[in-house]
């Protein structure tokens, strides 16, 4: 499964909203619904953009096989 299938995947079935997932990355609407369903590129700053802002988690998740129920990144 690709990156994108994954991060679209991880906001399903954690019932999360894609256009405030895109607000809180700072990713405009239309590029990051372009990205998340593989039609367009993802550079590695919009990568972290969605991990660490859009969607409070570590990165490094999506590369582990079961992340559909992620806990968040604690804050300090």
């Amino acid at each position: 499964m690709k990156i994108n299938e994954k991060i679209k995947e991880y906001i399903n079935s954690n019932g999360l909203i894609m256009k405030v997932v895109a607000k809180r990355s700072g990713i405009g609407l239309q590029r990051f619904y372009r990205i998340v369903n593989g039609n367009s590129s993802m550079t590695v700053e919009d990568y972290e953009k969605i991990c660490r802002d859009g969607l409070e988690v570590d990165p490094s998740i999506f590369f582990k096989k079961n992340i559909s129920k992620i806990e968040k990144l604690k804050t300090a």
